[in-house]
């Protein structure tokens, strides 16, 4: 009895013993797996929007800005504003030389006398050249009449020769064997001349008619057109219009005045020197208000347009749903330029100011974590933690499924859904490099 004791005493210690063992393997396996297989979070495809942020920085600038004109060669006598000052509609700006707008007037009327006594001569001279014309069409007209009945008499005379000497010819040969063949010889040689006389009669009516039907020809043109009269007829209605524009100028005091409110953007005249045909000033147009001008990268400008909506901002400010008017292609070719016309009383010109844009894309059916998404020879994948059994029994791995990306933003990927499940689990975080065929774990486990 005592020995059946023993030996059930020694293997219930055994057992605990055997039972130490496996709980202390247990406690290293978990130890090494926590340390060799990695662990990972998981996700499944899920339908999305994926929305787009653009960010860029700007100024606010003048929507218009307008030059003041003045005419050229005027002596400025005084500039009453400088850049950056504001000011009103019909404010004066500066003042011009009232004595020098003068002597322009005068100089220009000068001129004007002069191409109009100018075209005084050519249309005399447009005049005598009609009436000879008129003269040459005439006697042009005669010469041909003449032309066409001269050496008439000659050919009916000739005509009637050829005639009378074939009619002889004629009769001569029909009289057969009785006939003279010296007569009939000669006659044959009068008719033959009197031929080469008519055809030389001929030729020459011919001749003189065509010569004389070209002379009508050329007297019949009209008169050469002569440029210069309708050049000084521009110059005199330019000179008319310059002479009324500096009458103006008298009647307004000799002042360049501002044509709208706005703020003075450079002054381009001095006192002492004389205004160019260019402006004379450049100012904003406060009735056009101000707008955003800002640039944005080349990737970011397929997710702006014309029309979109964007969001304007500073430390002090925030403005919402403006709409962008323009979004054009800077000059260096690297970037886009965005500009957006604002509401009033928003933003200050000269302010710095950033935009905001979100856009977004249609539907996607099948959207995953950016960070699932992985690049390989070209070709994109993601891992799956999918169960299998091996030899050790059932384990997590890592499997790589092929897929197509559709479209990315910084925070998503969308794919081509018919690689993946509704509840496939794809791997979107790792704490260490996971290859394809590797056993995971879920974080936590």
């Amino acid at each position: 009895m005592k020995q059946k004791m023993l030996t059930t005493v020694f293997w219930v210690r055994a057992m605990l013993w055997l039972l130490s063992v496996m709980f202390v393997f247990t406690i290293i396996s978990k130890a090494a797996a926590s340390f060799t297989v990695a662990q990972v979070k998981v996700d499944s495809p899920s339908s999305r929007k994926l929305l787009y942020t653009v960010e860029a920085e700007g100024r606010i600038g003048k929507n218009r800005e307008i030059s003041v004109l003045s005419e050229p060669e005027i002596l400025v006598k005084s500039v009453f504003v400088s850049e950056g000052q504001k000011v009103e509609k019909g404010e004066a700006l500066a003042e011009l030389d009232g004595k020098n707008v003068e002597e322009q007037i005068v100089s220009l009327k000068n001129k004007r006398k002069s191409f109009l006594l100018q075209n005084q001569e050519y249309k005399k001279a447009k005049e005598q050249a009609e009436k000879k014309r008129s003269r040459d069409i005439r006697r042009a007209k005669e010469d041909y009449a003449l032309a066409t009945k001269k050496n008439e008499s000659a050919e009916i005379a000739a005509k009637r020769e050829l005639a009378r000497l074939e009619l002889y010819l004629k009769r001569e040969r029909d009289k057969g064997d009785n006939a003279d063949k010296k007569t009939i010889v000669s006659l044959k040689n009068e008719v033959s001349e009197k031929k080469k006389e008519l055809e030389g009669i001929l030729e020459a009516k011919r001749a003189e008619k065509k010569e004389a039907k070209r002379a009508l020809e050329d007297a019949a043109d009209p008169v050469s057109f002569d440029s210069r009269a309708a050049v000084n007829r521009i110059s005199v209605r330019e000179i008319n219009q310059q002479v009324k524009r500096l009458q103006k100028i008298l009647r307004q005091k000799c002042r360049i005045m501002a044509p709208e409110d706005g703020v003075v953007t450079a002054v381009l005249v001095n006192v002492g020197q004389k205004t160019f045909d260019t402006a004379a000033f450049t100012m904003t147009d406060d009735s056009a208000g101000l707008k955003f001008i800002g640039q944005i990268n080349l990737d970011d400008a397929r997710y702006v347009s014309a029309g979109d909506s964007i969001i304007l901002k500073n430390e002090g400010k925030k403005v919402e749903d403006v709409r962008i008017t323009t979004i054009e292609m800077d000059e260096s070719k690297r970037f886009m330029n965005v500009t957006a016309l604002l509401p009033s009383n928003t933003f200050s010109l000269g302010e710095t100011v950033s935009m905001i844009i979100e856009q977004e894309s249609d539907p996607y059916s099948c959207t995953v974590p950016i960070t699932a998404v992985h690049q390989e020879n070209n070709r994109y994948f993601v891992l799956l933690m999918e169960t299998e059994d091996t030899v050790l029994g059932k384990q997590t791995v890592a499997n790589k499924i092929e897929v197509d990306v559709l479209e990315t933003n910084d925070q998503f990927a969308a794919l081509e859904p018919s690689a993946l499940k509704d509840d496939s689990q794809i791997i979107i975080d790792t704490d260490h490099y996971v290859a394809a065929g590797d056993r995971v774990r879920l974080k936590g486990e």
